[in-house]
């Protein structure tokens, strides 16, 4: 089956974006040049997200202009000294019936691969089956292993997540934003770090011939526009030690 290019409507940030989003992404920019001497872009949709190497890491279907099956993208991608060290990406869905329709019918991405993705628990059944209406995708984070551990990295974890599911609501008006991650991404603690509402297993991700277990995470956009506010209140502060515990796990 030959793979038809989708069609990727870009955002333009800057004139689609509130005033919030405007000021909150100036503040984000400051405040990282500030404190590490970093660079930091955004981008209407995942063609620059896609020229990054990421240690020879793969670049899941769903943030790729040439696979999606999203209508819209946006990525940010941080830079040190002109090098790439960072990335995130969030995707547009259009949930009819519902998310979990999408994510078992069409999917979200299609490459001329058998990958496809599972609902495999009830409870996230449950939850994907509430996903109805314009629904964004949130994930692609990636920081270079030079600076995996460090204070920089522990600032951009929870940091890209919250500016890209901003965007996903400023811009583009989602009822629901939700990622995904690698059970041994959670098993490392890095899952919690994303500031999420509820974390949960039940996702099965098959890929390259294998079942990749995964959880899923949920943040609602009334709490997305609080944590916007709160950054901009707190500055980096924000992610300090004490508030690393933000996310609700469900099922450990």
């Amino acid at each position: 089956m030959k793979h038809q290019t989708p069609v990727i409507r870009k955002t333009d940030i800057e004139r689609e974006g509130s005033y919030l989003l405007r000021k909150l992404l100036r503040q984000a920019r400051v405040s990282l040049a500030d404190t590490y001497a970093v660079t930091l872009s955004v981008h209407g949709d995942f063609q620059a997200f896609g020229q990054v190497d990421r240690d020879g890491g793969y670049t899941f279907g769903a943030y790729d202009n040439r696979f999606t099956r999203a209508s819209r993208g946006t990525c940010i991608i941080v830079k040190y000294q002109g090098q790439k060290i960072g990335t995130y990406a969030c995707g547009l869905f259009d949930a009819h019936p519902t998310m979990a329709d999408v994510m078992e019918g069409p999917g979200l991405y299609f490459d001329g691969s058998d990958d496809h993705l599972r609902i495999e628990s009830p409870g996230a059944h449950q939850w994907f089956d509430a996903m109805r209406g314009m629904v964004g995708f949130s994930g692609g984070i990636w920081v270079s292993k030079h600076h995996r551990g460090t204070p920089l990295s522990r600032t951009l974890v929870p940091l890209l997540p919250l500016l890209g599911r901003a965007i996903a609501v400023e811009c583009w008006g989602v009822d629901h934003v939700f990622a995904m991650m690698p059970e041994a991404v959670m098993r490392k603690g890095v899952g919690q770090r994303y500031r999420l509402s509820i974390l949960e297993p039940g996702i099965v991700w098959h890929h390259r011939g294998a079942d990749v277990p995964m959880w899923f995470g949920y943040h609602p956009p009334l709490m997305i526009v609080h944590d916007a506010l709160a950054f901009m209140d707190k500055g980096l502060t924000l992610f300090d030690a004490s508030g690393d515990n933000a996310s609700r796990t469900v099922a450990a």
